[in-house]
Order: C-alpha cells, then sequence, then structure tokens
C-alpha cells in the first residue's frame, strides 16, 4: 500500500463523521427547535391525562357513588361528633386552598382522606392477618374486595384514584396540567368514597 492509498483510506474512514458533526454544528438552531417541539408535544399530551383520568373515574362511580349525606343535626351537641365535622371541615378547607396554590399537591392530600377510611375499614372488620397501619392502600383495598361487600366498580374506582394519586405525587402529570376544578372534583370523589367505606361494619 502506497502513501496515496494509505492517506486516502484515512480520509475515507473520517468522512462521515466529519460530515455529522459538521451537519449538527451548522443546523444546530434548527435541530434544537424541532427536539423542542417534540418536547412541547409530550407535555401537551401529558396535560390530557389528568382530565381523562377524571372522566374516566366519573364515568366509573357515577351509578355506584350516592349523593353526599347532610349532616344530621339531632346530633349537633354531641361534643365528639361536632369534632369530628370541625376536622372534616378544616381537611376540606386546606384541600380548597391548597387546590387554589398547587393543584396538583391537593390530590394526594385528598386521597389521604380515603386512605384513612380504608385503614378504618380494615381495622373495624379485623380482616387483616397483619398490623393493619403497616399496610399498603393497595393490600387494603385488596382485602377489603376479598372480606367485605365492596362491589367490582367501587373497587375499581379506588384502585384509579390510588394510581391518580400516585402520578400525581411522583410528577408524572405537567404541573400545569391539573387545574383547580379539577383537584376540587377529584376531592369530591374522595369524600364520596370515605362515605362509602364509613358505612362498612364487622
Amino acid at each position: 500500500m502506497d502513501w496515496l492509498t494509505f492517506i486516502s483510506k484515512i480520509i475515507e474512514s473520517v468522512a462521515w463523521p466529519v460530515a455529522v458533526v459538521s451537519i449538527l454544528v451548522v443546523f444546530k438552531s434548527p435541530f434544537s427547535r424541532v427536539f423542542l417541539g417534540l418536547t412541547n408535544l409530550k407535555y401537551k399530551d401529558l396535560s390530557m391525562d389528568f382530565k381523562r383520568d377524571l372522566v374516566e373515574l366519573e364515568e366509573a362511580t357515577k351509578d355506584d357513588l350516592e349523593p353526599e349525606e347532610a349532616p344530621d343535626l339531632s346530633e349537633q351537641d354531641i361534643p365528639e361528633v361536632n369534632n369530628l365535622r370541625l376536622k372534616a371541615r378544616s381537611k376540606q378547607e386546606e384541600i380548597e386552598q391548597v387546590a387554589i396554590i398547587s393543584p396538583q399537591a391537593a390530590i394526594p392530600l385528598a386521597w389521604s382522606m380515603v386512605e384513612d377510611s380504608l385503614l378504618k375499614a380494615v381495622m373495624n372488620l379485623a380482616i387483616s392477618a397483619d398490623f393493619p397501619p403497616r399496610n399498603s392502600p393497595l393490600k387494603n383495598i385488596e382485602l377489603l374486595r376479598k372480606h367485605a361487600p365492596i362491589d367490582d366498580e367501587t373497587f375499581h374506582a379506588l384502585n384509579k384514584m390510588r394510581m391518580m394519586r400516585n402520578e400525581a405525587a411522583h410528577g408524572k402529570y405537567d404541573n400545569g396540567s391539573i387545574s383547580t376544578n379539577e383537584a376540587l372534583e377529584y376531592a369530591s370523589l374522595a369524600r364520596k368514597m370515605v362515605a362509602r367505606l364509613d358505612k362498612l361494619s364487622r
């Protein structure tokens, strides 16, 4: 192999990498705009996720969940009942205030009401072989499905709400994708779930 052949082989081997680097340098700005557009498209898709999940949840619970009951005023003088109502009212007010500032943060807060009711129902029914407070919400949902009279719609709705909470807490939804009204709708469904779970008894 002579020197001319050797040099031509070297040039041939580096020609494509040099060409690719040159194209990237020359078209850096257009490529940036393309990738930015793809990122924005991803965020737009994400922004629809929570609303779609909420619509699915509302459809699944439309016939299953009963309207929230008005408080029984005949018990208004009982201190324990008043304390429970004040606590519930303050939790609701807390969720409403958080939903205005950060709707995404209101979702885990609303779910915590359901989680507390799941634990209470499992403890009241004495259906857990393990120490109930150590159970995951999923395990408590499965225990109630197995041992308590909750139907398929309620079971699936609880799991849907749990997954929506996880997605919101772990940032799957874009920060601006959940509106205040949607967060409040989720909270309303959470309160209805709590009312359903609180009716379970041994």
